[in-house]
This record gives C-alpha cells, structure tokens and sequence, in this order.
C-alpha cells in the first residue's frame, strides 16, 4: 500500500472497529443510544463533507477519522434502537428490513460511488455520502429536541422517544 493509501485505510477501517470494539460499550450507558447514535450519524455526515472539502491527505483524513468514529458509532446504535422499537411480534420483520437495507448501501454505494468519481472527482462520493445521511441526522435530531424541551415526556422513556410520545397520548386518551 501507498503511504497516502495507508492513513486512509485505517481512518476508515480501524477507527469503527475502536469505537464499536470498545468505545460504545462505554459511551452508551453514559450518553445513552438515542443521543450516541444521533452523534454518530452527525460525525459520520460532518467527517464525510471534511474530506470531500479536503485541501490535502491530512485534512482528507481528518474528516475520514471523524466519519469512522460516526459510523462506528452508529452502527451499534442505530440497530440497537431499531429493535427497541418494533414491538415484541415485530422484531424480527423489522431488524430484517434494517439489516436488508444497511446491506443495500454496502452494495450500491460502491457502484454509484464509482460513477459519481468518474464523472465528478475525487471528493464528489464522500459529498455525496454527507447528502444522503443527512436526513437520516434530521430525522434523529428532531425528536431529540421535541423531548429536550418536554422534561415531562423525557422522563417517560429516554432510549425511546417515540414511544414517550405515544405512552402520553394514550394517558391523555385515557383520561
């Protein structure tokens, strides 16, 4: 491998191995998942447009170590929390639909990627990678500050926020 090949493989190789080998074991029952995976899908969407922007291979991998620590993040978290919230009955349906699609990323985004570089340049896929995950960083980020700004409905049930929402509700209904 090159010597510029080298940085690059471990940013994006050695730092989610860290962070899903180790590191999230100790953040999550810190942080909890839903702000650990929110983080992660952020870092992995700011570390993306770093080293799209890149002036230089240092900066490149700069952005990369953040992406790889985002996604490293992620991972654990985002699945964590899909199976959390799929009912009992539903879990299986639901973690196959999140692990088909997680697979369907691996498997697209090498080909599409490979064309957008062709056509585009060198930092167009990793651009392109920032666009796509952040709605996926809208979409967690939001409920977050629906409940940061409802302690009450918080403290119903932090690692999931949708169901506070849903467990209030039905108190309201019942009522």
């Amino acid at each position: 491998a090159s010597t510029t090949q080298r940085p690059l493989t471990a940013s994006l190789a050695i730092v989610p191995v860290i962070m899903q080998g180790g590191l999230v074991r100790v953040i999550v029952p810190r942080f909890g998942e839903y702000k650990v995976a929110y983080a992660g899908i952020a870092a992995f969407v700011v570390g993306m447009a770093i080293a799209a922007t890149a002036p230089g291979i240092e900066v490149a991998t700069i952005g990369l170590v953040i992406c790889g620590a985002g996604s490293g993040a992620f991972n654990p978290s985002g699945s964590a929390l899909a199976s959390k919230q799929a009912g009992g009955g539903n879990r299986g349906s639901v973690m196959g639909v999140y692990q088909s699609s997680s697979s369907l990323g691996r498997v697209i985004g090498p080909f599409l990627s490979g064309a957008v570089f062709a056509r585009f340049g060198a930092g167009s896929p990793l651009l392109l990678g920032a666009v796509i995950a952040a709605p996926a960083a809208i979409a967690i980020f939001a409920p977050l500050l629906v409940l940061s700004a409802l302690p009450s409905l918080a403290r119903l049930d932090r690692a999931r926020p949708g169901a506070a929402i849903a467990e209030k509700t039905t108190e309201e209904t019942a009522a």
